[in-house]
């Protein structure tokens, strides 16, 4: 299947995954390639998700070296990036 579908209200999985707190399924998803770059409202990145519920194992697979360039990329922008609160992840 597809890891980056979107659900009827326009959400990743790996969104979904990681706002219920769900660690591990998180984890595979970015593992299997799902768009790490989603932003939702108030510019809320899986990365500010991921950060604030503590989810380690997904965090550790984000920011793993070892991917292509635009992921990097990504990763880089969503790092930088604050939330409506001010917050970088």
């Amino acid at each position: 299947g597809d890891v980056n579908v979107l659900n009827e209200g326009g959400i990743s999985a790996l969104v979904l995954a990681a706002a219920s707190g769900n660690d591990s399924h998180a984890k595979m998803l970015v593992k299997f390639g799902a768009d790490r770059g989603f932003i939702l409202g108030g510019n809320m990145t899986v990365f500010h998700i991921t950060a604030e519920l503590g989810l380690v194992k997904t965090l550790t697979e984000l920011l793993k070296d070892d991917v292509p360039t635009s992921v990097k990329e990504t990763t880089s922008k969503c790092l930088k990036m604050k939330n409506g609160r001010g917050e970088a992840p």
